[in-house]
């Protein structure tokens, strides 16, 4: 999975668990595609700033990810439905 789509998707699952500040960075980074600068200066902080706050936000939500699993989990469930789906049309076929 792209790098960016993953993050979206982590963010998703455990968004609520970082800070303000850091989910806000975050997903002006990655759900609105804002470049550093860009989101500095809407803010009003340095790019350095902003790329600390993206870098310790994504490794949170990696971490959470690593014990939790949730992400991995609906990825799963999700696999199996489109299977279900497939095998009941194939059976209604």
């Amino acid at each position: 999975m792209e790098r960016r789509a993953a993050l979206a998707l982590l963010l998703d699952f455990y968004g609520p668990l970082l800070t303000d500040r850091q989910r806000d960075v975050l997903g002006r980074h990655v759900e609105q595609d804002l470049s550093y600068g860009e989101i500095a200066d809407d803010l009003g902080i340095s790019r350095q700033a902003v790329h600390d706050f993206v870098r310790r936000g994504s490794d949170a939500l990696e971490e959470y990810e690593r014990r939790l699993g949730l992400v991995a989990r609906f990825e799963r469930q999700r696999r199996a439905l489109a299977e279900v789906r497939r095998l009941l049309k194939e059976f209604d076929g």
